[in-house]
């Protein structure tokens, strides 16, 4: 059978799968999959088709029960005639799957239907199959015999999140499909499904298959390949020496990869939406899927417009009941909920030439809309009379995307947002109130106070932007005059909203990020780089143009870089200079057109070797913030710097500095002269691999009030032992002359994998200050845990600062704890703790919260004893000690269907009161 012919039979079954109807198509169908001379694409894809057929034809799923009983078949096989049977299970097949798995000697298989089944176990998933056949399955532990490592054998996944309070939820599913006979992957598919007001939804589903790559991996990376590591090493030191593209090694490489070709890999992929197939192709060889892969891109996502056009509308809320009350008139309660949502949407793509030159067009217009109303109603009907109260609850979105993006190769990127309303309501939420007067509901006038409020963003924001997001909302406070859930609720009609509105006139958003190399007209053969960001809104009446530029001439050995933001029209520029003779670094910033600031920082070589003229400028306005004037000179094992430092905020100040080394030691000598102080430092190092000290003695003299000195003191030191490294830090600083300014530091470091531990002390005067912090974070196979843990503690005051916090977590066992601590009386604990076992069973957990006063904490142990007893324990413990509890004792032992026997036996020990016994049998 050919490769086209083998395409129009999958197309075929793909065709009668999307349309359902298999009217006389059950013998076809299975003799598709059961024939062994078939392809395998055929056998797969009439096994989708059987999906349906074994839900309502015995016949059907016998012959898929026969394919997946039979050990000789290829697992791929086996496997998809599995999720075939399991399209529409029952008791019976979960317990004959079940006792094949038992028995299934093929690891692939038994792999991949024990991890179907323990995911399905404990899926969240909202679809009603899933749950009936969680239901099906039970509960009970599946013995896990087979090596589940999913780089080596086959496997499903599954992961489902569900939000109760909106009731909505998602899928995703996965699975990898080994075959026996290769230990590469043969099939994998991906899928995505949403549940949403009580609905389900498949989403898409995304899938390929490939064979017969094995020979390439061989041929390539196997014991005689050419990339071995051996042979890859020397092919790279071959290219570094010589650049011949006819080089032995390339052409033995090439020739390696045409002889590979003579055996083609052959394989398929699909993508489904909504459950229906919509793209299927099949391939022969790499390079014909590498022709599909890159036009395909170009044909489903040419220059056509795709348009969607969707409007829905449903009741998801619909109840009422009837109370009686002893007045003797019936209460109504009835409660209606509805919805509305609709999109439309128009997407152009261009991408026929992002694989070839990079270039591609991307336009979409899409405006969707949704509400959605809640009524709730509250009446009393006495036939000639009626009263009552009705809410109506509403929540409102209108929003766009409207915009384009351009990739321009390596000319660079620009996008355009178009902003077509002036006001964008993002959210808006409501709940109105009426009572029902005259024969029709009037609005409910509260009499609590009304609050509100309406905020936006500040003006700076605008100007960048020409939009500001802003949000109102208004409640009427309850009685006490404060916000208080449900309580504010109820106490009178309240609105919430979020919105975008323009404070400017303009139609559309403009980005643009662009790379160019122009040609330098004083050096034909320079090419200065240019990178270009500029985001703008064209049309507007005021300038809110952003943009950033960076040069780069590697001739001239300049950098530049300018800058414009529409705050106060700022603008700024920098540029960087370098030659062998001297550095030079300028810039400024303009604001509303007169110079904010400027620099110029100089660095320039004089003609004595190691010998440099430094200068310096930095003005703010018209005032001179700094003028530096010096030298600075370099030599081996030695420098000095000389300089004098002026400025309109100092007078001033001579600073002479000298450097010098030798044999892991140096010196260093600084003197600070003004007119108000005078400073003087001489100090020395001393250092090796492992450590290093610094001491030094300083004196300063503030405003002539005499002369007074500084002991300084630093040591550093580093060891390590196995993967532990321990850090030790010292400082110390004392004044004689000011006792009460005497600092010193004790700090000490530990790391290794997964662990931080500093321990600090600071002395500051006669205060001291406790420091301690940790962070581990170990995982082993059987055991995770998690340790944080930060405190302050102050001893002379008693006071101390901090959290701890402890997680540990094995198959058995878990504990967690949280203590927090603030001052000198504040304490907060709670943990819980849990425990299982298997044969016998046992489980127990306890969790309580303990804070100044109060304290609670809740025991539960339930253990499995012979001839199937149960023995459990409760206990309950509150006030401030353990004398306050109560506790429960049970034993169950399981009977028939409408029988079981059990003791039970309680006691309690509330405060002040006598113990309290309560048995039963």
């Amino acid at each position: 059978m050919g490769q086209e012919e083998e395409d129009r039979v999958v197309l075929a079954l793909k065709a009668l799968r999307n349309v359902g109807i298999t009217i006389n198509a059950e013998p076809v169908t299975m003799r598709c999959f059961q024939e062994k001379t078939n392809p395998m694409e055929i056998r797969l894809a009439a096994m989708d088709l059987a999906r349906d057929l074994a839900c309502r034809s015995r016949l059907t799923r016998e012959a898929l029960l026969q394919v997946i009983s039979l050990t000789d078949n290829d697992s791929e096989l086996r496997i998809g005639a599995y999720l075939a049977l399991f399209k529409c299970p029952d008791k019976a097949l979960v317990l004959q799957l079940k006792a094949l798995l038992l028995q299934e000697p093929v690891n692939q298989v038994g792999s991949f239907i024990w991890t179907h089944l323990t995911n399905l176990q404990e899926t969240r998933s909202l679809s009603a199959g899933k749950q009936f056949v969680k239901k099906l399955i039970g509960t009970e532990f599946l013995k896990n015999k087979w090596n589940t490592d999913v780089r080596k054998f086959s496997r499903y996944f599954e992961t489902s999140r569900y939000n109760k309070e909106g009731n909505f939820g998602g899928t995703a599913e996965a699975n990898i499909i080994f075959s026996q006979e290769s230990y590469l992957p043969r099939s994998a598919m991906v899928n995505m499904s949403l549940s949403l007001f009580g609905e389900h939804l498949n989403l898409f589903e995304l899938g390929g298959r490939i064979e017969g790559l094995e020979s390439m991996i061989e041929n390539l990376f196997g014991p005689e390949g050419k990339f071995r590591e051996d042979t890859f090493h020397k092919i790279l030191k071959s290219l570094r020496q010589k650049r011949d593209v006819e080089s032995n090694e390339i052409a033995s490489f090439q020739q390696t990869y045409n002889n590979y070709r003579e055996e083609q890999p052959k394989g398929n992929y699909y993508f489904r939406m909504f459950g229906k197939d919509i793209w299927y192709e099949s391939f022969l060889g790499l390079q014909d899927l590498w022709r599909k892969v890159s036009y395909y891109p170009g044909h489903f996502f040419g220059s056509k417009e795709q348009a969607v056009d969707l409007a829905r509308s449903n009741i998801f809320l619909d109840g009422g009941i009837t109370i009686p009350t002893m007045a003797g008139l019936p209460l109504k309660l009835i409660v209606n909920g509805t919805y509305s949502a609709s999109l439309k949407s128009s997407v152009q793509m261009d991408t026929k030439d992002l694989f070839t030159k990079g270039q591609a067009k991307i336009q979409a217009h899409i405006y969707p809309t949704a509400s959605v109303e809640i009524i709730g109603l509250m009446g009393v009907d006495a036939g000639v009379a009626q009263t009552g109260l009705k809410s109506v609850s509403t929540l409102y979105s209108n929003t766009f995307l409207d915009g384009s993006i351009h990739l321009r190769g390596q000319d660079g990127v620009s996008a355009v947002l178009n902003m077509p309303k002036d006001t964008v309501e993002v959210l808006e939420a409501s709940v109105d109130f009426f009572t029902f007067e005259d024969q029709a509901f009037q609005p409910l006038v509260s009499e609590n106070a009304l609050e509100k409020s309406f905020q936006c963003t500040p003006d700076i924001y605008n100007t960048f932007f020409a939009v500001e997001a802003c949000h109102h909302y208004q409640y009427h406070a309850s009685q006490d005059n404060e916000y208080y859930f449900p309580a504010s609720f109820f106490a009178g009609p309240s609105k919430f909203g979020f919105s975008f509105r323009k404070t400017d006139q303009f139609e559309r958003y403009a980005l643009v990020y662009g790379w160019s190399q122009v040609l330098d007209k004083e050096h034909d053969s320079n090419l200065i780089h240019k990178a270009k960001f500029s985001f703008d809104t064209p049309g507007s009446v005021q300038d809110h143009k952003t943009s950033v530029e960076l040069v780069y001439d590697d001739i001239a050995s300049i950098v530049g870089f300018d800058f414009t933001v529409p705050y106060r029209s700022i603008r700024g520029s920098a540029k960087y200079q370098w030659t062998a003779k001297q550095k030079v670094l300028k810039g400024a910033i303009l604001a509303d057109g007169v110079n904010l600031a400027s620099m110029q920082v100089g660095l320039k070589s004089a003609h004595a070797e190691g010998r440099y003229g430094v200068r310096a400028h930095i003005n703010y306005g018209d005032l001179e913030v700094l003028d530096w004037s010096g030298t600075f000179n370099v030599m081996r094992n030695k420098a000095s710097l000389d300089g004098m430092m002026m400025g309109h905020f100092h007078t001033p100040v001579k600073v002479l500095a000298d450097w010098s080394s030798a044999h892991n030691s140096a010196t260093l000598r600084t003197t600070f002269n003004s007119k108000r102080l005078d400073f003087n430092f001489n100090g020395h190092a001393s250092f090796n691999d492992d450590s290093f000290a610094l001491g030094g003695d300083a004196s300063y003299d503030w405003m002539r009030s005499g002369s007074k000195a500084i002991k300084l003191d630093a040591q550093y030191k580093t060891s390590s032992s196995g993967a532990l490294k321990k850090h030790n830090i010292f400082i110390s600083s004392k004044i004689p002359s000011h006792p009460n300014l005497q600092f010193e530091t004790i700090w000490d470091i530990q790391t290794s994998t997964g662990y931080l531990e500093n321990k600090a002390k600071f002395i500051l005067a006669e205060e001291t200050y406790a420091l301690q912090q940790i962070v581990s974070s170990q995982q082993k196979s059987d055991l995770s845990e998690f340790l944080f843990k930060a405190w302050l503690e102050i001893p002379k005051s008693n006071r101390k600062y901090g959290v701890d916090f402890v997680q540990m977590a094995s198959n058995q066992k878990g504990t967690n704890q949280l203590r927090l601590s603030y001052g000198k009386s504040f304490r907060f604990d709670t943990h819980f703790n849990y425990e299982r076992q298997v044969n016998p069973g046992v489980y127990y957990f306890d969790a309580g919260i303990k804070y100044p006063s109060q304290r609670f904490q809740l025991l539960f142990d339930l253990k499995e004893e012979s001839q199937g007893y149960l023995n459990g324990r409760t206990q309950v413990q509150w006030g401030e000690t353990v004398k306050e509890q109560a506790e429960a004792e049970f034993r169950l032992k399981p009977g028939s269907k409408y029988s079981c026997d059990y003791a039970i036996s309680v006691n309690l020990r509330p405060s002040d009161w006598k113990p309290i016994s309560i048995s039963g049998i």
